[in-house]
Order: structure tokens, then C-alpha cells, then sequence
């Protein structure tokens, strides 16, 4: 939506509002053949801690115990695919440079994810060593909107958090094993167990027609060109949060650390306890540290 007296905020003149077009098109194609991803569902075997879970809060609003519960299941019934895809930009505009979107894409690739259920652990995405697109034109244009007194218009990554880790041992699967996620998304969760609206606002719910999605995602395990296997975990915790810094950042900090078997590779803003090299960093130069490192 336009900004209040008619303007555009950076990001939609590029990306496009309902009353303006975008400054851009992009296809994604199959190279070759991709494979699909079987099974189209998992199951974590939980029963016995969510029964613990369920019940605590049930006794806590009065009502009896359940004898029983299911394992915790996700479903993903269309079929996930894997597999090589070719990413094609065209401009739309003669002054957009499509390097820009080259330079989101870069970033996504090292720490986020790309397309639907990302939040279930789909979406990495990697590039060819001679592949990967450029970053400055992107710090370039991020420079050139970080006026003074306009910072409001950056990406919200002082909001934001960043890290890798390999699968955690004490999960009980093997490293690639995709259960990983769910074992240690299960953990995440359990952070906030006393806290249900906390709960529920960082990690999602689903209330009959109400929907509440989560503000923290962590990938699949998946291997690197190095032979070496890993996940990644990142999230937003807005800045209007209660209590942001105990509440949410170092409860996830400590608990990600305690499950991985070497040092956790954390990112945060601002945060030099956690993350020194961040220290003196302004918004736009922490962006270019993600997209270098």
C-alpha cells in the first residue's frame, strides 16, 4: 500500500502493490528432471513428553486428563520435490536492475528459504559456485535509501535472527534424517511452554478458522558442497515485544547452543554478547556481513 501521502516505500515500488505494477518478472523451470520427496509425511515420536504438555495445561484450566495422544505429524500432501531448477529475471522496467532481486536471492540462499512451507523446513535453495549472483548492487541501493533520519525503510533485521548448526545428536536420527527439524522444533516450542500466548505468537497455532503463522523457521538438514551437513534457524522477534531480549532471543540462543555439537553460528544485530562480530555494525553493513559470509 502507498505510504501515507501518497508515497511508495522502497521496497514496494519494486516489488509491486495491488495498484502498481512490479518492476520485475521471474520464472523458476526444471533443469532436467526433479525428484519428489518421499514420505509425504512425518511423525516424531512424542507422545509421551505431548501427553506430559497437554495435560499440564489442562489440569491448569480444571479439566481431566487425556489417557492418550498421537505423535505430532506433518503433512505435506502435495509432495515435496528436489532437484536442479533454472531462475530466470526480466526486467519490466528499462531502469531496474534485475541484480537487485539477484542480490535477495543470495541472501536467501545463505540463510532463509524460497517458496511455500518454509516454516515445515522447505525452501533452501543453493547456487553453483560460478553461479552465485553479485551483493554490491543490492548494499548499493540499500546505502542510497538508508538516508539519515529514514532508517524506518530498511529490511527489519535488527528484528532478526541467523544461524546454522548440524543436525543435533541427542535427537536420536540420523544427521539427515528430516525428523531432526521436528525434534528440535519441538524443543524450540517447549521454551515457552508456561507462556501459551508467547507460544503461539513465535511459533504459530491453528484455532479452528484462525490461523497464526510462526515467526521462526528452521530448514531441513542438508548437505554442503564440503561433505559437511547442516540446518538453519531464523526468525523475527518485532521489536514491540515484552521482554524481547530475555523472553524470546537468549532462551532460543541457549537452547539451539545446547543442541549443537560444535559451536553454534548465531547472527543477531546489535547483539555483541552473542554475536560479536555485529559489534559497531550499522543495519546496512550487517546485511553485507550475511551476504559475505
Amino acid at each position: 500500500m502507498p505510504a501515507p501521502g501518497g508515497k511508495l516505500d522502497p521496497v514496494a515500488g519494486i516489488f509491486g502493490t495491488t495498484d502498481r505494477k512490479r518492476l520485475f518478472s521471474m520464472t523458476v523451470t526444471k533443469e532436467g528432471q526433479t525428484a519428489p520427496i518421499v514420505p509425504r509425511q512425518y511423525s516424531l515420536p512424542n507422545r509421551a513428553a505431548k501427553l506430559a504438555d497437554i495435560n499440564l495445561r489442562r489440569a491448569a484450566m480444571g479439566k481431566p486428563p487425556l489417557k492418550d495422544v498421537q505423535d505430532s505429524t506433518w503433512y505435506y500432501p502435495s509432495g515435496a520435490r528436489d532437484g536442479d531448477l533454472a531462475v530466470r529475471m526480466t526486467k519490466l522496467r528499462p531502469e531496474f536492475d534485475p541484480k537487485l532481486v539477484g542480490g535477495v536471492l543470495r541472501f536467501i540462499s545463505r540463510w532463509g528459504a524460497l517458496g511455500a512451507k518454509a516454516q515445515l523446513g522447505m525452501g533452501v535453495i543453493g547456487f553453483p559456485i560460478d553461479g552465485e549472483p553479485s551483493y554490491g548492487e543490492l548494499v548499493g541501493w540499500l546505502n542510497m535509501i538508508a538516508m539519515p533520519g529514514k532508517e524506518a525503510k530498511l529490511p527489519a533485521v535488527d528484528s532478526m535472527f541467523f544461524a546454522k548448526l548440524p543436525p543435533p545428536a541427542t535427537s536420536g536420527f540420523s544427521p539427515e534424517d528430516r525428523r531432526n527439524t521436528f525434534w528440535l522444533k519441538y524443543q524450540v516450542r517447549e521454551l515457552w511452554r508456561s507462556n501459551q500466548t508467547l507460544r503461539h505468537e513465535m511459533m504459530g497455532s491453528v484455532s479452528g478458522n484462525t490461523r497464526l503463522g510462526a515467526r521462526i523457521s528452521l530448514s531441513w538438514p542438508y548437505r554442503l558442497l564440503s561433505g559437511h551437513i547442516e540446518m538453519r534457524v531464523w526468525g523475527w522477534a518485532p521489536g514491540g515485544l515484552a521482554n524481547r531480549d530475555a523472553l524470546v532471543l537468549q532462551p532460543i540462543f541457549k537452547c539451539l547452543s545446547a543442541a549443537s555439537p560444535t559451536p553454534l553460528g548465531w547472527h543477531e544485530y546489535g547483539a555483541t554478547a552473542r554475536d560479536p562480530n555485529s559489534a559497531g555494525l550499522n543495519r546496512v553493513e550487517f546485511v553485507e556481513q550475511l551476504l559475505s559470509t
